[in-house]
Protein backbone atom coordinates (compact mmCIF):
# COMPACT_ATOMS: atom_id res chain seq x y z
CA UNK A 1 0.00 0.00 0.00
CA UNK A 2 1.28 3.34 -1.03
CA UNK A 3 -0.87 6.49 0.59
CA UNK A 4 -0.35 9.75 -1.65
CA UNK A 5 -2.09 12.61 -0.56
CA UNK A 6 -3.16 15.17 -3.00
CA UNK A 7 -1.65 18.32 -4.01
CA UNK A 8 -3.24 21.55 -3.02
CA UNK A 9 -4.33 24.18 -5.55
CA UNK A 10 -3.48 27.67 -5.57
CA UNK A 11 -6.96 28.37 -4.97
CA UNK A 12 -7.51 26.34 -1.73
CA UNK A 13 -4.01 27.96 -0.22
CA UNK A 14 -5.67 31.49 -1.11
CA UNK A 15 -8.35 30.53 0.78
CA UNK A 16 -6.75 29.81 3.65
CA UNK A 17 -4.07 32.26 3.50
CA UNK A 18 -6.93 34.80 3.62
CA UNK A 19 -7.89 33.28 6.75
CA UNK A 20 -4.97 33.81 8.46
CA UNK A 21 -4.21 37.37 6.70
CA UNK A 22 -1.35 35.55 5.38
CA UNK A 23 0.58 36.55 2.30
CA UNK A 24 0.49 33.32 0.21
CA UNK A 25 3.18 34.61 -1.88
CA UNK A 26 5.32 34.45 1.43
CA UNK A 27 4.44 30.51 1.60
CA UNK A 28 7.20 28.09 1.08
CA UNK A 29 6.43 24.37 1.23
CA UNK A 30 8.30 22.53 3.68
CA UNK A 31 7.43 19.29 3.84
CA UNK A 32 4.60 17.19 2.14
CA UNK A 33 4.80 13.38 3.28
CA UNK A 34 1.23 13.27 5.02
CA UNK A 35 0.68 16.48 5.76
CA UNK A 36 1.80 19.72 3.39
CA UNK A 37 3.55 22.16 5.57
CA UNK A 38 4.50 25.49 4.68
CA UNK A 39 6.80 28.42 6.19
CA UNK A 40 4.97 31.85 6.07
CA UNK A 41 8.51 33.96 5.40
CA UNK A 42 7.96 36.74 7.61
CA UNK A 43 11.10 37.66 9.24
CA UNK A 44 9.04 39.45 11.98
CA UNK A 45 6.70 36.91 12.50
CA UNK A 46 7.55 33.33 11.23
CA UNK A 47 4.86 31.03 11.52
CA UNK A 48 4.10 27.18 10.47
CA UNK A 49 1.10 26.55 8.40
CA UNK A 50 -0.10 22.71 7.92
CA UNK A 51 -2.63 21.51 5.81
CA UNK A 52 -3.82 17.75 6.83
CA UNK A 53 -6.01 16.35 4.56
CA UNK A 54 -9.65 14.59 5.81
CA UNK A 55 -8.77 11.09 4.57
CA UNK A 56 -6.29 11.40 7.60
CA UNK A 57 -7.84 13.16 10.34
CA UNK A 58 -11.23 14.80 11.18
CA UNK A 59 -11.93 18.34 11.80
CA UNK A 60 -12.92 17.20 15.29
CA UNK A 61 -9.62 15.80 15.77
CA UNK A 62 -7.56 18.63 14.34
CA UNK A 63 -8.88 20.78 16.71
CA UNK A 64 -8.84 18.60 20.30
CA UNK A 65 -5.19 18.75 19.19
CA UNK A 66 -5.27 22.03 18.22
CA UNK A 67 -6.73 22.83 21.78
CA UNK A 68 -4.28 20.65 23.47
CA UNK A 69 -0.79 22.20 22.18
CA UNK A 70 -2.60 25.66 23.09
CA UNK A 71 -3.25 24.40 26.71
CA UNK A 72 0.45 23.72 26.93
CA UNK A 73 1.73 26.78 25.52
CA UNK A 74 -0.97 29.08 28.07
CA UNK A 75 0.74 26.67 30.94
CA UNK A 76 4.12 28.11 30.09
CA UNK A 77 5.72 25.18 28.04
CA UNK A 78 7.89 25.08 25.61
CA UNK A 79 5.91 24.50 22.61
CA UNK A 80 5.05 25.87 19.09
CA UNK A 81 1.72 27.27 20.25
CA UNK A 82 -1.23 27.64 17.74
CA UNK A 83 -2.25 30.75 15.80
CA UNK A 84 -6.36 31.05 15.99
CA UNK A 85 -7.95 32.28 12.63
CA UNK A 86 -8.75 35.49 11.86
CA UNK A 87 -12.47 34.59 13.25
CA UNK A 88 -11.06 33.08 16.46
CA UNK A 89 -11.11 29.55 15.40
CA UNK A 90 -8.27 27.10 16.55
CA UNK A 91 -8.96 25.37 12.97
CA UNK A 92 -9.92 25.93 9.10
CA UNK A 93 -11.66 23.11 7.25
CA UNK A 94 -12.25 24.11 3.63
CA UNK A 95 -14.71 22.35 1.22
CA UNK A 96 -11.64 20.69 -0.99
CA UNK A 97 -11.14 18.45 1.85
CA UNK A 98 -7.72 20.25 3.71
CA UNK A 99 -7.56 20.77 7.34
CA UNK A 100 -5.62 24.04 8.17
CA UNK A 101 -3.43 25.31 11.57
CA UNK A 102 -1.18 27.90 12.32
CA UNK A 103 1.69 27.53 14.34
CA UNK A 104 4.26 29.62 15.58
CA UNK A 105 7.50 28.68 14.14
CA UNK A 106 10.00 27.46 16.48
CA UNK A 107 12.91 28.69 17.71
CA UNK A 108 16.21 27.14 17.61
CA UNK A 109 17.60 23.63 15.36
CA UNK A 110 17.34 20.29 15.24
CA UNK A 111 19.71 18.51 17.93
CA UNK A 112 23.95 17.81 16.44
CA UNK A 113 25.85 14.98 17.54
CA UNK A 114 27.54 16.97 19.96
CA UNK A 115 24.40 18.13 21.60
CA UNK A 116 24.32 13.98 23.14
CA UNK A 117 25.43 14.24 26.26
CA UNK A 118 23.92 13.87 29.90
CA UNK A 119 22.83 17.54 30.33
CA UNK A 120 20.59 16.98 26.93
CA UNK A 121 19.29 13.65 27.85
CA UNK A 122 18.36 15.23 31.76
CA UNK A 123 16.37 18.03 29.41
CA UNK A 124 14.42 15.72 27.29
CA UNK A 125 13.39 13.61 30.36
CA UNK A 126 12.32 16.73 32.07
CA UNK A 127 10.26 17.97 29.23
CA UNK A 128 8.71 14.64 28.64
CA UNK A 129 7.79 14.37 32.22
CA UNK A 130 6.20 18.18 32.33
CA UNK A 131 4.19 17.11 29.25
CA UNK A 132 2.87 14.26 31.35
CA UNK A 133 2.08 15.88 34.39
CA UNK A 134 0.38 18.50 32.72
CA UNK A 135 -1.94 15.99 30.76
CA UNK A 136 -3.06 14.54 34.14
CA UNK A 137 -4.42 17.81 34.73
CA UNK A 138 -5.62 18.68 31.45
CA UNK A 139 -9.73 18.98 30.76
CA UNK A 140 -9.83 19.90 26.90
CA UNK A 141 -11.96 23.01 26.27
CA UNK A 142 -13.66 21.58 23.28
CA UNK A 143 -16.18 18.64 22.79
CA UNK A 144 -13.63 16.82 20.14
CA UNK A 145 -11.71 14.12 21.38
CA UNK A 146 -8.58 12.49 20.02
CA UNK A 147 -8.07 8.52 19.14
CA UNK A 148 -7.16 6.51 22.06
CA UNK A 149 -3.99 4.38 21.12
CA UNK A 150 -5.41 1.25 19.49
CA UNK A 151 -6.99 3.41 16.84
CA UNK A 152 -3.78 4.94 15.53
CA UNK A 153 -3.41 4.40 11.80
CA UNK A 154 -0.02 2.98 12.53
CA UNK A 155 -1.50 0.25 14.54
CA UNK A 156 -4.52 -0.77 11.59
CA UNK A 157 -2.34 -4.14 11.63
CA UNK A 158 -4.91 -5.74 9.29
CA UNK A 159 -5.79 -3.42 6.61
CA UNK A 160 -1.94 -2.82 5.99
CA UNK A 161 -0.35 -6.19 6.54
CA UNK A 162 -0.30 -8.57 3.66
CA UNK A 163 -2.27 -11.43 5.13
CA UNK A 164 0.65 -13.80 3.79
CA UNK A 165 2.77 -12.34 7.10
CA UNK A 166 1.00 -14.40 9.34
CA UNK A 167 4.01 -14.40 11.61
CA UNK A 168 3.82 -10.86 11.57
CA UNK A 169 0.13 -10.45 12.14
CA UNK A 170 0.79 -12.80 15.00
CA UNK A 171 3.26 -10.97 16.88
CA UNK A 172 1.59 -7.72 16.46
CA UNK A 173 -1.63 -8.85 17.66
CA UNK A 174 -0.25 -10.57 21.41
CA UNK A 175 1.13 -7.19 21.82
CA UNK A 176 -2.11 -5.16 21.29
CA UNK A 177 -3.96 -7.83 23.54
CA UNK A 178 -1.14 -7.26 26.32
CA UNK A 179 -1.05 -3.68 26.33
CA UNK A 180 -5.32 -3.99 26.43
CA UNK A 181 -4.32 -5.99 29.70
CA UNK A 182 -2.43 -3.20 31.08
CA UNK A 183 -4.28 -0.83 33.99
CA UNK A 184 -5.12 2.80 33.32
CA UNK A 185 -5.00 5.53 35.88
CA UNK A 186 -4.55 9.17 35.66
CA UNK A 187 -1.01 8.89 36.87
CA UNK A 188 -0.19 6.63 33.67
CA UNK A 189 -2.47 6.96 30.82
CA UNK A 190 -3.29 10.55 29.21
CA UNK A 191 -2.96 12.22 26.20
CA UNK A 192 0.69 12.07 24.97
CA UNK A 193 2.55 13.75 22.32
CA UNK A 194 3.40 10.16 20.75
CA UNK A 195 6.32 11.10 18.51
CA UNK A 196 8.66 12.86 20.67
CA UNK A 197 12.07 11.90 18.95
CA UNK A 198 14.85 14.19 18.25
CA UNK A 199 13.18 15.55 14.81
CA UNK A 200 10.30 16.68 16.60
CA UNK A 201 12.07 19.25 19.00
CA UNK A 202 14.29 22.13 18.65
CA UNK A 203 17.03 23.04 20.86
CA UNK A 204 17.36 26.96 21.58
CA UNK A 205 19.27 28.06 24.30
CA UNK A 206 19.52 24.62 26.77
CA UNK A 207 16.08 24.41 26.39
CA UNK A 208 14.21 21.87 24.05
CA UNK A 209 11.04 23.61 22.07
CA UNK A 210 8.53 21.10 21.24
CA UNK A 211 6.55 20.93 17.61
CA UNK A 212 4.38 18.43 15.71
CA UNK A 213 1.67 16.50 17.97
CA UNK A 214 0.12 15.21 14.81
CA UNK A 215 0.37 12.05 16.01
CA UNK A 216 -0.66 12.42 19.86
CA UNK A 217 -3.23 10.64 21.44
CA UNK A 218 -4.63 8.50 24.23
CA UNK A 219 -1.91 6.47 26.09
CA UNK A 220 0.36 5.20 28.22
CA UNK A 221 2.98 7.72 29.34
CA UNK A 222 5.82 5.02 28.75
CA UNK A 223 5.15 4.99 25.40
CA UNK A 224 6.44 7.79 24.75
CA UNK A 225 9.82 7.33 26.57
CA UNK A 226 9.84 3.74 24.70
CA UNK A 227 9.25 5.78 21.55
CA UNK A 228 12.49 8.37 22.54
CA UNK A 229 14.43 5.93 23.53
CA UNK A 230 13.52 3.35 20.47
CA UNK A 231 15.00 6.43 18.43
CA UNK A 232 17.50 7.72 20.50
CA UNK A 233 19.30 3.75 20.15
CA UNK A 234 18.84 4.27 16.24
CA UNK A 235 19.92 7.18 15.99
CA UNK A 236 22.79 6.57 13.88
CA UNK A 237 21.48 3.90 11.50
CA UNK A 238 21.99 1.45 13.81
CA UNK A 239 19.30 -1.00 14.54
CA UNK A 240 18.13 -0.88 18.33
CA UNK A 241 19.64 -4.10 20.35
CA UNK A 242 22.35 -4.84 18.29
CA UNK A 243 25.19 -2.67 18.11
CA UNK A 244 28.60 -2.44 20.31
CA UNK A 245 28.27 -0.01 22.89
CA UNK A 246 24.43 0.06 23.06
CA UNK A 247 23.50 -1.49 26.24
CA UNK A 248 25.96 0.53 27.75
CA UNK A 249 24.44 3.97 25.78
CA UNK A 250 20.91 3.07 26.87
CA UNK A 251 21.51 2.46 30.59
CA UNK A 252 23.64 6.25 30.41
CA UNK A 253 20.81 7.60 28.89
CA UNK A 254 17.78 6.62 30.57
CA UNK A 255 19.68 7.51 34.01
CA UNK A 256 20.19 10.75 33.05
CA UNK A 257 16.55 10.96 31.43
CA UNK A 258 14.50 9.56 34.32
CA UNK A 259 16.61 12.08 36.81
CA UNK A 260 14.74 15.06 34.70
CA UNK A 261 11.62 13.15 34.05
CA UNK A 262 11.46 12.61 38.01
CA UNK A 263 11.58 16.18 38.76
CA UNK A 264 8.06 17.06 36.85
CA UNK A 265 6.59 13.41 37.28
CA UNK A 266 6.52 9.91 38.22
CA UNK A 267 5.85 6.90 36.99
CA UNK A 268 5.72 3.69 39.08
CA UNK A 269 8.87 1.77 38.08
CA UNK A 270 6.30 -1.10 36.82
CA UNK A 271 5.95 1.16 33.77
CA UNK A 272 9.94 1.60 33.47
CA UNK A 273 10.05 -2.21 33.15
CA UNK A 274 7.26 -2.48 30.75
CA UNK A 275 9.74 -0.41 27.85
CA UNK A 276 10.82 -3.29 25.48
CA UNK A 277 6.83 -4.03 25.17
CA UNK A 278 5.99 -0.31 24.29
CA UNK A 279 9.06 -0.55 22.04
CA UNK A 280 8.54 -3.63 20.19
CA UNK A 281 5.04 -1.89 19.34
CA UNK A 282 6.91 1.13 18.11
CA UNK A 283 8.45 -1.45 15.64
CA UNK A 284 5.50 -2.94 14.75
CA UNK A 285 4.60 0.76 13.85
CA UNK A 286 7.09 1.47 11.81
CA UNK A 287 7.01 -1.92 10.06
CA UNK A 288 2.98 -0.94 9.33
CA UNK A 289 4.23 2.78 7.77
CA UNK A 290 6.47 1.23 5.61
CA UNK A 291 3.87 -0.70 4.03
CA UNK A 292 1.51 2.21 3.98
CA UNK A 293 4.05 5.21 2.91
CA UNK A 294 6.58 3.06 0.75
CA UNK A 295 6.11 1.88 -2.95
CA UNK A 296 7.73 -1.68 -1.73
CA UNK A 297 8.24 -1.98 -6.36
CA UNK A 298 10.73 1.03 -6.34
CA UNK A 299 12.89 0.21 -3.20
CA UNK A 300 16.68 0.36 -3.32
CA UNK A 301 18.53 -2.78 -2.18
CA UNK A 302 19.14 -0.44 1.28
CA UNK A 303 15.22 -0.02 1.60
CA UNK A 304 15.21 -3.62 1.06
CA UNK A 305 17.27 -4.59 3.48
CA UNK A 306 16.05 -2.12 5.99
CA UNK A 307 12.31 -3.86 5.90
CA UNK A 308 13.55 -7.54 5.90
CA UNK A 309 15.30 -7.40 9.03
CA UNK A 310 12.69 -5.05 10.44
CA UNK A 311 9.78 -8.00 9.29
CA UNK A 312 12.37 -10.79 10.68
CA UNK A 313 12.76 -8.86 14.06
CA UNK A 314 9.08 -9.02 15.17
CA UNK A 315 8.64 -12.30 13.26
CA UNK A 316 11.21 -13.39 15.59
CA UNK A 317 10.46 -10.93 19.03
CA UNK A 318 14.15 -10.13 18.55
CA UNK A 319 15.15 -7.90 21.78
CA UNK A 320 14.81 -3.88 20.83
CA UNK A 321 17.58 -3.37 23.47
CA UNK A 322 20.30 -5.13 25.46
CA UNK A 323 19.83 -3.29 28.41
CA UNK A 324 18.16 -5.22 31.64
CA UNK A 325 15.50 -2.88 32.57
CA UNK A 326 15.21 -4.78 36.12
CA UNK A 327 19.46 -4.68 36.59
CA UNK A 328 19.34 -0.70 35.52
CA UNK A 329 16.22 -0.30 38.10
CA UNK A 330 18.18 -1.47 41.15
CA UNK A 331 21.79 -0.15 39.91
Amino acid sequence: MNQQIPDVSDQTLSHIAKKYKLNPARLTMLAGNVNKVFEHVNPENPTILRLTPAQRRTLEEILAEADFVHYLAQKGGPVADVIPASDGNLAVGTEQGWYAVLFAKAQGRLPRQEDWNEQFYYMWGKLTGWLHAQSCAYTPAVPARRRQWWEDDLLKIEESIPRSETQVLQRARELKDQLHSFTKDSNSYGLIHNDLHMRNFFIDDNRIMVFDFDDCCYHWFINDIAVILYHALARFGKPPGRWEGEKAFAADFLTHFKRGYDTEHQLDAFWWLQLPVFMKLRRVAIYVFYHQALDFAQLSEEWVDVIHRTRRDIEQDFPVTQLDLADWLSS
